[in-house]
């Protein structure tokens, strides 16, 4: 094989890589599009069905209330009324609860271990977002500026990262050009 011809194949390797790459990035792109999108329809949907089913609660705690008012009063609070008022709460409070743990399992069945990641997800943020709070209250900070200063740090490491591979693969192509080169003269 003569240099000329080293220099071609090097050149079209070189091309065949990058369309590959390309082609690569493209369909992860699709995939990754494609994923979002799904995911955003599902919590659409959940969305609807958890707004539908709390517009449910919210009238039947309100028909529940609205017979709670038709019991007798008077001008101070009896013994009787305090204790009408307490059961109408509980029986709310166990409605409530009752329904939440149906609309839970509807969900879990509907999404399976994706719902019991976002549950866990959301369960996580809300502990880490109150142990943050606590923290900046303790130490009469702010939270923003230490997160701030952590996420500038990682993308300083991630520029460098990416510099030093560049200058790599910068090197290795200069290499291989210099080796295609030396080949041509011998």
């Amino acid at each position: 094989m003569t240099n000329e011809n080293r220099e071609t194949q090097v050149s079209t390797n070189l091309q065949q890589m990058k369309a590959q790459s390309r082609t690569r990035l493209t369909r992860i792109r699709s995939i990754l599009q494609e994923a979002a999108a799904q995911t955003f329809t599902e919590v659409k949907e959940g969305s609807g069905e958890l707004r539908n089913m709390t517009a449910e609660t919210l009238k039947n705690a309100m028909a529940q209330r609205q017979e709670a008012d038709t019991l007798p009063t008077t001008g101070s609070t009896s013994p009787q009324v305090q204790s009408a008022i307490a059961d109408f709460l509980a029986a709310i409070r166990q409605r409530f609860q009752l329904q939440v743990a149906v609309a839970d399992e509807k969900l879990t069945q509907r999404y399976g271990d994706r719902y019991r990641m976002a549950q866990q997800r959301v369960r996580d943020t809300a502990q880490h977002y109150r142990e943050a709070i606590a923290t900046a209250q303790a130490e009469g900070t702010d939270v923003v500026q230490p997160k701030q200063l952590q996420l500038e740090q990682q993308a300083s490491s991630v520029g460098v990262w990416f510099a030093q591979t560049e200058q790599k693969v910068k090197q290795r192509l200069r290499s291989l050009l210099q080796t295609a080169k030396n080949a041509k003269t011998n």
